[in-house]
């Protein structure tokens, strides 16, 4: 029995030791995958030195001689600080979610590529401004820069997903992907579209008075508008000119 017990008590030493070692080799992986948040860092593709500092209530500040190098600094320090949000967000509207999640997300990825988040991006994308392009560019090159010279462990998410930034197009985040998360951002703002819709359709044969007693506004609220909002919606070409009765 003596000889049981020492087995025993062996065992429980050895799984303590374990786990301690496990424990220990995680708080290091996390550890390693915070930002650097002092000192300086060399990224390519800045044109000037660019200030990066976090007060005391951790809000990110940011200074640079040039709006480009400035995009290109807050995608960097996003790419520092929150790289699974990133991945996590472009898989969502590429319609990727299942390849690292599986079945639970396949609704998901099927949704977004019916509705064509990324096809839509990339339209709103190449009709942008110049300027407007050369910033979302710059921002995209600052999320890259970083994964090009990564100093710090990736979030545990990727290692217990197996999944790297960008997937198989190896592309952290591309300029599209910056409009794509604008439009993921309005369709998750634009529950009340069914409503929306119900009134622009019924503002084409009721006058705004009536229209808001029909849906009034919430209680102690006035009205949002007394604009002729049928005569502003015909000038603005919303409505369909009436068809002329067959004879």
């Amino acid at each position: 029995m003596g000889r049981l017990q020492r087995i025993g008590a062996g065992a429980v030493v050895a799984l303590v030791a374990a786990l301690l070692l496990a424990g220990s080799v995680a708080a290091v992986y996390a550890l390693r995958s915070f930002p650097q948040l002092d000192g300086t860092l060399r990224a390519a593709g800045l044109q000037h030195a660019v200030a990066v500092r976090r007060d005391e209530a951790d809000v990110t500040h940011i200074e640079a001689q040039t709006p480009w190098d400035a995009w290109f600094a807050m995608g960097y320090v996003h790419a520092q600080e929150r790289t699974w949000q990133l991945e996590f967000n472009r898989r969502l509207m590429h319609g990727e979610l299942s390849e690292i999640l599986g079945p639970a997300t396949l609704d998901t990825d099927k949704l977004m590529r019916t509705l064509d988040i990324m096809g839509a991006a990339r339209r709103q994308y190449a009709a942008l401004p110049a300027f407007a392009r050369e910033a979302l560019q710059a921002y995209s090159r600052g999320i890259q820069s970083f994964h090009a010279a990564r100093t710090q462990a990736l979030p545990p998410e990727f290692l217990l997903l197996g999944a790297r930034p960008g997937g198989a197009q190896g592309v952290a985040w591309a300029p599209e992907d910056s409009v794509a998360w604008a439009l993921m951002m309005a369709l998750d703002l634009g529950g009340n579209w069914g409503n929306e819709f119900a009134r622009l359709s019924l503002a084409a044969t009721l006058p705004t008075e009536r229209l808001w007693q029909l849906m009034p506004p919430y209680p102690g609220e006035a009205p949002a508008t007394a604009v002729d909002l049928q005569a502003l919606y015909r000038s603005l070409g919303v409505y369909r000119a009436p068809q002329a009765a067959a004879p």
